[in-house]
């Protein structure tokens, strides 16, 4: 099902570019101003390299080849960012989802799509399935497919649906690798050095940086359980 109508128009205000001029009507060839169409605000000012890419290029064939393939979703996380200057959406397919260890890891495939108005962030998305999301867009687990630009190329909206759906397709095949790594044991050595590349190179938040650090810490402790490259 689509997203409503409600949630449709939040995400889909029409904005365009118009010239820059000095109090004397001078124009400004190097610069652009960023407008929303319906009230004329200007949401923010950019280069003359600076490629407009609308919301709704970017998620509807998303939301439309989900429909079209029957692919039910939900909601994680819908982020209309400063008034919509930047968008952050992420979606779970409930129908695709895979048990590695039962009862405890259960992953979803997931959509995390985005754009924004004022040079904040990229535009694109990204297709797989992960353990960690953190909010500057560095993830821990699987990409499937991802289309990720700066605001200096244009965006091909009939890339967006055959990427989808190749990613949905990869799900079952990675799933069996997951299942094979849950099973490989390795040694604290191992785990520890594991864990100190994760610290130098990963951008991790805070939060999830400790995430990653106490399920280490409490694989160590507690002798019963299994230390996998999972």
């Amino acid at each position: 099902m689509l997203p409503p109508q409600e949630t449709l128009d939040k995400l889909y205000f029409n904005v365009r570019t118009q010239e820059l001029h000095t109090p004397d009507l001078t124009n400004l060839p190097r610069h652009r101003a960023i407008a929303r169409v319906d009230t004329g605000e200007v949401l923010s000012v950019v280069s003359d390299r600076y490629k407009l890419i609308q919301n709704k290029d970017i998620f509807s064939p998303i939301f439309e080849y989900l429909e079209e393939s029957q692919t039910n979703y939900e909601f994680k996380k819908f982020q209309l960012i400063r008034d919509g200057l930047a968008t952050y959406i992420d979606l779970i397919l409930p129908d695709k989802s895979i048990s590695i260890t039962p009862g405890l890891d259960n992953l979803h495939m997931r959509i995390i799509m985005f754009n924004s108005y004022d040079k904040t962030r990229s535009f694109g998305f990204i297709i797989g399935a992960f353990r960690i999301i953190c909010s500057n867009g560095m993830v821990i687990g699987t990409r499937m497919g991802s289309i990720v630009h700066k605001h200096m190329t244009d965006f091909s909206k009939e890339d967006s649906g055959e990427m989808i759906k190749t990613g949905i397709e990869r799900f079952d095949i990675y799933g069996a690798n997951w299942k094979g790594l849950a099973e490989q044991l390795i040694t604290l050595d191992e785990g520890n050095t594991r864990l100190d590349l994760i610290q130098k190179h990963l951008k991790l938040s805070e939060k999830n940086l400790k995430h990653v650090q106490d399920n280490w810490s409490s694989a160590i402790i507690n002798p019963e359980t299994k230390r996998t490259n999972w």
